[in-house]
């Protein structure tokens, strides 16, 4: 189960939606990076209940001011039909992130590696 997952750096989970066909959860890390996940009739392997997983970048202390981002160790596109032990492991590397100068406006301050 995603909702569940926990790690040292995350600030913030937020589930925005949790129905059988229509998830979506949004992670923020102290880096300033974060994730979003879906599952629902249009992201790839939603028949097969498998996730989608978007490496995000904060640009403020906002919730919602947020965009996907490409250019990261982790990944450069969108992640697809991810199960959800797939999922937390790309989180964790998420998480292990370092802030770089445009993850800094949306950083938490405190951020300790």
């Amino acid at each position: 189960m995603i909702t569940d997952y926990q790690h040292p750096q995350l600030f913030k989970m937020i589930v925005e939606r949790d129905m059988p066909d229509d998830f979506q959860a949004v992670f923020r890390f102290r880096s300033g990076y974060g994730a979003s996940v879906i599952l629902n009739d249009y992201s790839y392997g939603h028949e097969s209940g498998l996730y989608e997983l978007a490496v995000i970048r904060y640009m403020s202390d906002d919730a919602n001011d947020w965009q996907i981002c490409y250019e990261t160790s982790v990944s450069s596109d969108v992640l697809v039909n991810l199960d959800a032990a797939n999922v937390k492991r790309i989180l964790d590397l998420i998480g292990a992130l370092m802030p770089d100068a445009l993850a800094l406006p949306g950083a938490m301050l405190d951020y300790e590696s």
